[in-house]
Order: structure tokens, then sequence, then C-alpha cells
């Protein structure tokens, strides 16, 4: 996802989180089949050999979500960074960089974005 001005997320804080408390309902996408197995595989060993360049970017999961996907309090979804996110959880890493975005922000962004192609 593409974020255009004024949309940033340079401000946002980068934090290390631990992998099992970061969840996706679309997690499946994110498995290397959804995309090229050469790609994910080149993306896979540049995260072992350089660490994780890029943070993904996550939010805190909504009362709503949680309710409908019956998911405890203290739960962190993908917005950004699924692939990075399948790499990491395949070499075994214990904790991520991320950036988190305020549910306030998240809905800012989410009321202009244009998810008609998903």
């Amino acid at each position: 996802m593409e974020l255009k001005p004024p949309y940033k997320i340079d401000h946002l804080p980068i934090k290390e989180l631990p992998m099992q408390i970061i969840i996706s309902p679309l997690k499946e996408k994110y498995k290397p089949t959804g995309r090229p197995t050469r790609e994910f595989s080149a993306l896979k060993e540049d995260i072992k050999k350089n660490g994780l360049k890029v943070p993904i970017l996550v939010r805190r999961v909504g009362d709503k979500e949680r309710q409908f996907f019956k998911i405890k309090a203290g739960f962190i979804s993908i917005i950004d960074g699924g692939h990075r996110f399948t790499a990491c959880e395949e070499l075994g890493k214990n904790v991520i960089r991320c950036r988190m975005m305020d549910r306030d922000y998240w809905h800012k962004i989410n009321n202009h974005l244009d998810l008609s192609k998903f």
C-alpha cells in the first residue's frame, strides 16, 4: 500500500514487538505462494543477511475486530509488510521492527483509500 501525501509514516515511532502478538486475518495472502517464490526467497535471504531494513506497518486491533475474529485484547494487525513478516517468521525471529500507527491516523487514511481493487 503506497500512502500519498499528506499521509506520511516517517514520523511514526519504530518499536520492536514480539512476533506472537502480531496477527492478520488475511495472513494466508502473505504466504510465499501468493508471491513468486524467487522474489520471496530473495526477500527472506536479504533479511537473513542484512536484517529487516524497512519496519512493517501495524496498528492495534480494534474492539469490533476483536469481537468479530474472537481475538484477545493486545494484539496488533499488519497494515503493510506481510511478506516481510512471513519471512521473519520463517527465519525464526522472535521480535520484529514495526511502525505503530494510532487508531485516529489509521481511520483518517482508511477513509481516503480507494479499496475498490481489493
